[in-house]
């Protein structure tokens, strides 16, 4: 090339240095934070906008509420022990009643085939210690042994029964009369104590247990008697 045609380039402008550079007054695209300007839409930090700020593209950046606390509500789960433990109980519960129901059902099924004397001589032993049963128990428990006895062995309806009703029944039996007529008397005995609330003695229960199992021993017909001996 010719040195017309260099003497022709236009002559360049000094590169300012960049601490000397200054922002442009006005500049919307910028923003001057201190000394260091800030591109519009960044964080101060130089990170992403925060919630609420404007984005690089000039949106506004989504707002996330913080949640108020709720109070605690029903946790189903924490009930489990309880009910596991409620089952349990309610199994247990029910296991000890169809036992004693299938206990008791098997005694009355041996009973129905035991003669009638050999019933009531074990159901009065049941009863053997009255010092262990209240006095209105212990008479309930015997006048019913004794009732359910008279009709087992004589067919007579004495469960129900009145105690007047009984007295001209047991006149009827072929027994010893001194001892229908204790019998008699001890049933009179029972009424006030059994429907009156009057109270009971010891000695008096004892008493009126060994005449009960004297009563049954004593109308054991002579041949079931003899062949029990045998």
């Amino acid at each position: 090339m010719s040195a017309d045609n260099t003497d022709q380039r236009p002559a360049r402008t000094p590169v300012q240095p960049l601490a000397d550079r200054a922002a442009p007054q006005g500049d919307p695209g910028s923003i001057e934070s201190g000394a260091k300007a800030v591109p519009a839409g960044a964080s101060p930090d130089g990170g992403m906008p925060g919630p609420g700020e404007t984005s690089p593209d000039g949106g506004m950046t989504d707002i996330i509420d913080i949640r108020p606390l709720q109070p605690p509500g029903f946790d189903i789960a924490s009930l489990a022990p309880a009910g596991i433990g409620l089952l349990a109980a309610l199994l247990l519960i029910g296991g000890f009643l169809l036992f004693h129901h299938r206990k008791r059902r098997l005694r009355a099924r041996v009973s129905l085939e035991l003669p009638p004397e050999q019933t009531a001589l074990a159901a009065l032993r049941e009863i053997s210690d009255p010092g262990l049963l209240d006095g209105k128990v212990f008479y309930y428990r015997l006048s019913a042994v004794l009732r359910r006895y008279i009709e087992q062995r004589f067919g007579i309806p004495a469960l129900e029964m009145t105690v007047e009703e009984m007295g001209p029944v047991l006149d009827q039996l072929t027994a010893d009369r001194d001892l229908i007529r204790k019998v008699r008397a001890m049933f009179a005995d029972m009424a006030p104590i059994l429907y009156a609330d009057q109270g009971a003695r010891d000695a008096r229960m004892e008493e009126h247990l060994a005449l009960s199992m004297n009563f049954v021993e004593a109308t054991v017909p002579a041949a079931e008697a003899e062949s029990a001996h045998h």
